[in-house]
């Protein structure tokens, strides 16, 4: 039977039946009255829009890990829906994943701007936009489980099937260009020539299914012109991934699976749409109004989400059929949350009172149910390559946020149990954490005690109201319990490490960032709780003034950090990792702290501090560096007019949790 040529756009259930379409989206009349599901009429095709045949999906959402090829068993999340984990018939119902071996993706080392665009609606005005007139002048909410799929099996696998074909057109690259050799070390080009890649990448195959897919993303946004949406998504396939992981390559989910939401889900559209403005932003003054447009539009889905979990929570809930209340829902939030955390940093590192940054927590701590993870359980837990990528992610946001907010310890507590390392667990490497994520749990802590020390110290040279006893000693026991931790810290073997599959960052990078993480967890504590130090180095008793001889010790550790900080190529992703350790430590750099045989080098470890800081903002382009910058500046500033005037050794010193706190708390980078 033929189709009309009325119904030839409408949904396939009509045009199954043969009958008229309404196309009213996201469900058509003749669907509702019949009672079934509407698959969804397809969006207008714009004239130049579509390269290849994208089938039109069932309707769902896609999980954040889909079943790979060679698994002969789904994966977890893989039923979209839910968060249950697969019934294996293993201990601990721990999957075990089966590495597949993928074509790396060639990078570039330097963020280029591509030119501007003729004018769009978002750059009709001069003046920025907040968040909130962008919600009173477009109302744009986001309801799970109307987007349409990323690509159906038979597409993808025509997709596949082209990109590879379109690849043998082109010669095996043997390894890093002639203009990359004087940033590679030569044990590193050694390995890379013995890894073959394609010109034609994984994200250049990423890009061309954002071309054959962009018909069906939504075109209904009367602030950004198509054209503009869909350079800037694939903007943040071609360079995000790699400025925002400490490795770039198919084993992080920022480059392997999260593309594939950002095709899917218009919360992550939205919210990788506001990471590429943000990123261009210092060059592109009118990308300021797509990030608060985008950026707004993504915390109104995720508050909607929260709002959900906290009525569920309080008995409140009236629907649980709400598309706000699946575990899906729950999850791509929080996933949601994770990216906005970093467009903020690059962008308005002020927003610390945001929904994303607050409401983590909660989105987290209902993942943790859906997972079946109780989180007040001590016992170690086995854990997959989904959940040690969240934990990771939410490790890693704790730590930005212990940074710029005051908390208590409690605040954190949802993570202490992921600080012990199970018997048997295998590593799966995060792309905020590498492998230290307990190290980022003990270090955010330590921020925690820190900033509340500090915030302390203030207030009684301002002799205002002094904190209260219990909260001092709270953190002198916890202080004491993170120092052992710390101290007796060993690395994974070399040998249980997965390869990152990323040239410019073998793991040995990883293993200098645990390093620095390490000892930077005893310096700070060791500056701020000399008695704690003192418990673990006996000859600490002995001395005549245990704050200096504290301050000398943290400025032992400062050295030893940036002994193994060269160790990471300046091409590195681990430079993402490093800058706020970088601050303290510069900050412990002083004169007050120097022996006399360290005087006159002083200023040099201050020099190759600034280099490697601004190395990173070479690599990023992000103008949050260079204020981090300042910090140590004002720190260092500030600490050798009080050396000047310092008449004993055992005065007041400037931390730069000081600066943090009194005058520029907005320095949060990710």
């Amino acid at each position: 039977m033929s189709t009309s040529i009325a119904n030839r756009d409408g949904c396939e259930a009509c045009r199954l039946e043969n009958i008229y379409c309404d196309k009213t989206r996201p469900e058509c009349k003749n669907c509702v009255g019949r009672g079934i599901d509407c698959p969804g009429s397809p969006l207008p095709i714009r004239p130049k829009a579509v390269d290849a045949t994208v089938q039109q999906a069932a309707r769902g959402l896609v999980p954040l890990y889909e079943p790979r090829a060679g698994d002969s068993k789904p994966r977890v999340g893989s039923n979209p829906g839910s968060f249950e984990r697969g019934q294996h018939g293993q201990q601990h119902n721990v999957e075990t994943l089966i590495p597949q071996e993928r074509p790396d993706s060639k990078r570039d080392d330097v963020v280029r701007v591509p030119p501007r665009s003729p004018r769009s609606p978002d750059s009709t005005s001069g003046s920025s936009l907040c968040p909130s007139e962008a919600v009173d002048a477009y109302e744009r909410t986001w309801t799970p489980g109307t987007e349409q799929s990323f690509m159906s099996g038979e597409s993808a696998e025509a997709v596949g099937e082209a990109a590879a074909e379109q690849g043998k057109r082109y010669e095996a690259d043997s390894g890093p260009s002639t203009a990359d050799q004087d940033i590679i070390s030569p044990a590193l080009t050694a390995q890379s020539t013995t890894r073959p890649t394609n010109r034609y990448s994984v994200k250049d195959q990423q890009i061309k299914a954002l071309q054959a897919a962009s018909a069906n993303l939504r075109s209904d946004n009367i602030w950004l012109a198509d054209d503009t949406r869909n350079t800037l998504t694939a903007y943040y396939i071609d360079r995000i991934p790699r400025l925002m992981s400490c490795f770039d390559s198919l084993e992080s989910p920022f480059r392997g699976e999260i593309p594939q939401l950002v095709l899917s889900s218009e919360l992550i559209n939205d919210c990788a749409v506001s990471l590429s403005a943000a990123h261009l932003s210092p060059s592109m003054a009118e990308m300021r109004n797509v990030v608060a447009r985008h950026e707004t539009s993504a915390i109104r889905g995720i508050t909607s989400v929260v709002r959900s979990i906290r009525s569920i929570v309080n008995g409140t809930a009236s629907n649980d059929d709400s598309p706000f209340s699946t575990r899906l829902a729950r999850k791509q939030a929080l996933l949601a949350a994770f990216l906005l955390v970093i467009t903020t940093s690059w962008c308005d590192a002020s927003a610390t009172n945001h929904v994303h940054l607050h409401g983590a927590k909660p989105l987290f701590r209902a993942w943790l149910a859906d997972q079946r993870i109780n989180e007040f359980d001590e016992r170690p837990l086995l854990l997959n390559r989904e959940q040690s990528f969240i934990i990771g992610a939410m490790a890693f946001l704790e730590y930005l946020k212990s940074i710029v907010v005051d908390q208590n310890l409690s605040s954190v507590a949802h993570l202490r149990r992921f600080t012990k390392v199970a018997n048997g667990q295998r590593i799966h490497l995060c792309p905020w954490t590498g492998f230290s994520t307990p190290l980022f749990i003990y270090l955010t802590e330590t921020m925690i005690i820190v900033r509340r020390k500090r915030r302390a110290t203030l207030l009684n040279r301002s002799k205002a109201a002094p904190v209260s006893t219990a909260e001092a000693d709270e953190d002198l026991s916890r202080a004491t319990e993170i120092y052992g931790k710390a101290l007796n810290h060993i690395a994974p073997p070399a040998m249980s490490v997965p390869d990152t599959q990323d040239p410019t960052t073998p793991v040995d990078h990883l293993f200098a960032v645990d390093t620095i993480m390490q000892l930077t967890i005893l310096m700070e504590l060791t500056l701020e709780f000399p008695q704690v130090a003192m418990e673990y180095y006996p000859n600490l008793r002995k001395a005549p003034d245990l704050e200096l001889e504290a301050r000398r010790m943290a400025l032992d550790f400062a050295i030893s950090i940036l002994s193994v900080v060269p160790r990471i190529s300046q091409s590195s992703g681990c430079n993402n990792l490093i800058p706020i350790q970088l601050i303290g430590v510069g900050s412990a750099l002083q004169s007050s702290a120097a022996r006399s045989s360290q005087t006159a080098d002083l200023q040099t470890w201050r020099s190759l501090v600034v280099r490697r800081m601004n190395w990173i903002h070479e690599r990023h382009g992000v103008p949050t560096v260079l204020r981090m910058i300042q910090v140590l500046e004002t720190v260092w500033l500030r600490a050798d007019e009080l050396d000047r005037n310092r008449t004993d050794s055992s005065g007041p010193t400037i931390h730069w949790m000081d600066i943090m706190i009194g005058d520029m708390p907005e320095e949060l980078y990710g």
